[in-house]
């Protein structure tokens, strides 16, 4: 089920990363001595000796591993927080110093391994030993760029304890993998989503999974809903591009955001693909009052639904896990607003390669992966309205380009027939109409 994530999912699985985080946590769970806490601690057949071996070789590791993730950090510069490597990095680095720091720790466990005294302490050992080896292979790997079907790159995410730097790569394209262990076995494998189709067919999915045509049956089936009646698409007339007009753009979204949040009492949705954005309207609702407001990353994503359910009257704004499998039936969600289409960050370092590979076999890039991508989260977030028969509601898009521009069209063809409005004396007279309709 929700096959159109299936791609995200076997690039995530099929990559490898290291951070910063884990190699702490990994010298932190052998050695703790601030805490008196870790193996070293728990053991106590261990003599004295090969104890100060070991927390030796932590102490060795740990700083080898702060200092390489710091320079790493330092490649990025200030302002970004994801980099692409096209060739190895530098040995500047340190990398290879940090190899072999944690194959020294991995040796040093091993040195260990036969004065465990029972069995569970020897699985803790081994464990740790093949977390270090594990490590050890990734590291080599980012340091080595010896797979041209991979892309490499660093991830930094800023934290209130201080920075989370990853180390990354995966497949550009798990097609291939996929047809092969997957659906070239004598299995059968059934994919169900409520957005699989693109344009009315199944080719952008097939060709993106590795789906082999020849033995592939296909089926769309209507949703049951009565869209028509109950749902109005609302798409203001007059809103900047945000490409031309950042600023005026968004001025343009916190009017319409407040207006529609005014007219729903609430009850509303509002989604990003940027958290500049959301931090901006958040706070210009935050301003305004009247509602209980919720943030995206300001409490874990359950309880945010859960309080969202049970305050009847609030509005959330929300990015990425929010456009999908949140499920809000019945009066408490009956206006979700879609701020800007949802198209991928180009310059990421896996969509950047995707797209080059696409472009490198013949194939427009935008048409072929960019296009589609979009059209299916567009259709996730227009999916969060209607979750039973008797809900109702009003989907805005705010991004005029599903107006202007020539691939607007995939956009709407993509939704099921909704009456769409742009007056604003319309949309009061929905929400009037409807608003007395009970869950």
């Amino acid at each position: 089920d929700e096959a159109h994530n299936v791609e995200e999912v076997a690039l995530d699985l099929l990559g490898d990363s290291a951070t910063n985080y884990q190699l702490r946590k990994l010298a932190l769970d052998v050695f703790n001595p601030r805490r008196r806490r870790g193996l070293l601690f728990r053991m106590r057949a261990v003599s004295p000796a090969a104890k100060d071996a070991v927390a030796a070789a932590v102490a060795e590791f740990q700083g080898v591993s702060d200092r390489f993730f710091g320079a790493v950090s330092v490649l990025a510069g200030p302002a970004r927080d994801t980099l692409r490597f096209l060739e190895s990095p530098p040995d500047s680095l340190g990398g290879k110093l940090l190899v072999a720091a944690i194959k020294k720790l991995a040796a040093a466990l091993k040195e260990i391994l036969p004065l465990a005294s029972s069995r569970e302490e020897a699985l803790d050992i081994q464990s740790k030993s093949a977390r270090a080896l594990g490590l050890t292979s990734v590291i080599s790997e980012w340091l080595s760029h010896e797979n041209p079907v991979r892309v490499y790159w660093l991830e930094r995410e800023r934290r209130r304890r201080g920075e989370r730097v990853s180390i990354c790569s995966t497949p550009t394209d798990i097609s291939g993998i996929l047809k092969e262990k997957l659906f070239g076995e004598a299995v059968s494998a059934v994919l169900t989503s409520a957005t699989l189709s693109v344009g009315g067919g199944f080719d952008y999915v097939k060709e993106t999974l590795g789906v082999p045509s020849e033995n592939c049956d296909e089926l769309i089936l209507s949703s049951g809903f009565n869209y028509r009646d109950r749902v109005a698409l609302y798409i203001p007339e007059n809103m900047p591009n945000p490409r031309d007009d950042e600023a005026a753009y968004e001025d343009a979204v916190k009017k319409e955001v407040g207006d529609l949040v005014r007219l729903a009492g609430g009850r509303s949705f509002v989604l990003f693909t940027s958290y500049k954005l959301l931090n901006s309207v958040h706070a210009e609702l935050e301003h305004s009052g009247g509602h209980v407001l919720f943030k995206q990353g300001a409490r874990s994503h359950w309880r945010i639904i859960e309080e969202f359910k049970a305050a009847g009257n609030a509005v959330l704004c929300g990015t990425d896990s929010f456009w999908q499998g949140v499920d809000i039936p019945g009066n408490s969600l009956v206006c979700v607003i879609l701020t800007k289409l949802p198209f991928d960050v180009p310059d990421h370092p896996v969509v950047e390669a995707k797209l080059e590979e696409i472009k490198k076999s013949g194939k427009d890039p935008f048409s072929h992966y960019t296009l589609p991508r979009a059209v299916l989260k567009f259709r996730q977030g227009f999916g969060r309205l209607m979750r039973v028969k008797n809900d109702w509601g009003v989907v805005a898009s705010l991004d005029p380009r599903i107006r202007t521009k020539y691939y607007g069209k995939h956009f709407l063809s993509a939704l099921p027939e909704v009456n769409i409005i742009s007056d604003k004396t319309q949309l009061e007279s929905f929400f009037d109409a409807h608003g007395g309709i009970s869950s």
